[in-house]
C-alpha cells in the first residue's frame, strides 16, 4: 500500500535508527529501475543545493508561476537504496523533495498538454490552471482533466486535500515519460513519472 510508509510505526522505526526501504512498485518496474550510483550521485547533489534554500519559486513556460516558503524544512534526497540509519527510501524513486510551510504557496500551476496527474493516472489533454493562495488550491479551471482533479480532492469532504503538500524534481536519467507508464506491465504504477530526470511536482493534499 503506498499509504504504508506514513505509519506511525515507520515512524518510530525511523527514530530509532532502522533503514526502511519500501518497494511498492510493480516487479518488472523494480527490475528496470535498480539503485543505479549515478542516481545517486545527481540527487545528492541536488539535495545539497535545495536544503538550505528558505524560498523556492517555479516557473514554467507554459505559464507557472509559485512562491513557496520551506524556511528551516530539510530537502529529502531519495535515491533508491536505505543506506544511512533513520533513513526511508522507495526502490524506484530518483527525486528530490521539500515540504514548504504550511500556507504559503502562492501563485499560479499550469499543467500543459502532456504533462500528468498523478493521483489519477492522467495525461493532461488541455492545459489546467491551478490558482493557489495561502497555500490552497482556491481554483482549478481547464476543462475535463480539472474537473477531475476538483473531484478527486472533494470526494473525501475533507477542505485539507485542496492545501499544498510538499514538492519534488525527478532525477533519473534512466526514466521515461509517456501515458503507457500507468497501465502497461512493463511500466505500471508510475515510478518513471515521479522520476523522470527534469520532472517537478507540485503534490496537493497529504504533507507527510
Amino acid at each position: 500500500s503506498f499509504t504504508l510508509h506514513y505509519r506511525p510505526e515507520i515512524r518510530a522505526a525511523l527514530d530509532a535508527g532502522a533503514r526502511v526501504l519500501a518497494a511498492m512498485q510493480p516487479a518488472p518496474v523494480l527490475r528496470r529501475l535498480p539503485f543505479d550510483p549515478e542516481v545517486r550521485r545527481r540527487v545528492a547533489a541536488g539535495a545539497a543545493l535545495l536544503d538550505p534554500a528558505r524560498e523556492i519559486r517555479i516557473t514554467s513556460p507554459a505559464g507557472t508561476d509559485l512562491v513557496m516558503d520551506k524556511t528551516g524544512r530539510r530537502a529529502l534526497a531519495h535515491y533508491g537504496a536505505a543506506d544511512r540509519p533513520g533513513q526511508l527510501d522507495f526502490w524506484t524513486a530518483g527525486m528530490v523533495q521539500a515540504a514548504q510551510l504550511e500556507g504559503t504557496l502562492e501563485g499560479r500551476l499550469v499543467l500543459d498538454t502532456g504533462d500528468c496527474c498523478f493521483r489519477l493516472g492522467r495525461v493532461i489533454a488541455q492545459p489546467v490552471t491551478i490558482v493557489f493562495a495561502r497555500g490552497r488550491a482556491v481554483s482549478i479551471e481547464g476543462g475535463d482533466d480539472a474537473s477531475h482533479i476538483h473531484d478527486a480532492l472533494a470526494a473525501g469532504g475533507d477542505e485539507a486535500a485542496f492545501m499544498a503538500g510538499h514538492m519534488a524534481w525527478g532525477m533519473d536519467h534512466r526514466a521515461e515519460w509517456g501515458p503507457h507508464l500507468f497501465s502497461s506491465p512493463d511500466h505500471g504504477g508510475g515510478a518513471h513519472i515521479e522520476a523522470f530526470d527534469g520532472n517537478v511536482q507540485i503534490e496537493i493534499g497529504s504533507n507527510d
